[in-house]
């Protein structure tokens, strides 16, 4: 009662702060107790209030309530920022909604101003706003296209989605996420026709067949993973990387199977299951691997910074690609 009857006092009589009053010892402790509370629960202002009223006590430790006070006042500050920056980023994500419903119905210069006055005046730094100017402004320097079909929204996985790949005809998806599955799409409708289990980790890597028949999936278990697309069914399990699989390609004739991983690439023979060569001399996780159109060489990209290209007859080191940063 004593506490409660001091903060009501404060409150009343504000210009009293100045005067120091006698407290009790158990009576600043239980204020000292309450404030940590309010604290750790980050209900700022009301912290604040407590030491406020704490400080007017005799047995108040100034150093202390001074100190507490700063980190206080830090944390209201925080929370409005943050409040201010979500109530900004909300105005942001609505004007970006509105500029693709705008470009939905054919309105190209009312797309492009909301997307333009999101981008310049609220959030510059903002996924959906950036992505709502980029289509404003190729839509209006390509009058002939018609917009994306936005409807297209593919949403089934439970997890990040890590990697996607179009089927060579372009009517089909697929998806490969951090829930460990893969779900291929029929683009046309927006509905997943396939769901691929078989994975222990998240998926990382889809690559369809040049024929469209088949697909290969590259996964964080080390293990490159070959589908019957027909019948949804595993036709083929690669195992010997010594690390996580960030990256796989098929080969311009569909017979072999390149995967990244760890500072290797690995090609593999499809119709046996071995492994035909293994790529080392990065010095750091392989990210990406592509094929030449002829199939003979292997291009890989590294976190050491450098690109290289291999001669796949016999597995050498043809070219270092130097420049990059990191």
């Amino acid at each position: 009662m004593r506490i409660l009857f001091l903060l009501l006092w404060l409150i009343a009589y504000p210009g009293f702060a100045a005067a120091q009053i006698e407290c009790g010892e158990s009576d600043y402790q239980k204020m000292k107790q309450d404030y940590q509370t309010e604290f750790q629960a980050t209900r700022f202002e009301k912290a604040q209030a407590i030491l406020l009223a704490a400080q007017n006590c005799k047995e108040a430790d100034q150093k202390w309530i001074a100190t507490e006070l700063d980190l206080v006042v830090a944390g209201i500050a925080a929370q409005r920022d943050n409040a201010e920056k979500q109530k900004l980023t909300a105005y942001a994500n609505d004007l970006a909604y509105k500029s693709q419903i705008a470009l939905r119905d054919g309105d190209r210069t009312t797309a492009f101003r909301l997307a333009e006055f999101a981008h310049r005046y609220v959030d510059d730094d903002n996924l959906q706003v950036t992505s709502a100017l980029c289509y404003a402004l190729y839509y209006n320097d390509n009058p002939d296209q018609l917009p994306l079909p936005w409807a297209s929204n593919l949403q089934g996985h439970t997890s990040q989605v890590n990697s996607v790949a179009f089927s060579p005809d372009g009517k089909r998806l697929a998806t490969g996420a951090a829930d460990h599955t893969v779900k291929i799409w029929d683009f046309a409708t927006g509905k997943d026709v396939l769901t691929l289990q078989g994975h222990t980790s998240q998926v990382t890597s889809v690559a369809f067949s040049p024929d469209g028949k088949r697909l290969a999936t590259g996964a964080w278990d080390t293990a490159a993973k070959i589908w019957d697309l027909a019948t949804g069914k595993e036709l083929l399990t690669l195992q010997g990387h010594n690390g996580l699989i960030e990256s796989i390609a098929f080969s311009p004739d569909g017979k072999r199977l390149a995967a990244g991983a760890n500072n290797t690439a690995k090609i593999w023979d499809l119709a046996t299951g071995e492994g035909l060569l293994t790529l080392q001399g990065h010095t750091s996780q392989v990210n990406s691997v592509a094929f030449s159109p002829d199939g003979k060489r292997l291009a890989t990209g590294s976190l050491d910074a450098t690109a290289k290209v291999w001669d796949l007859a016999t597995g050498k080191e043809l070219l270092t690609l130097k420049g990059h940063n990191k």
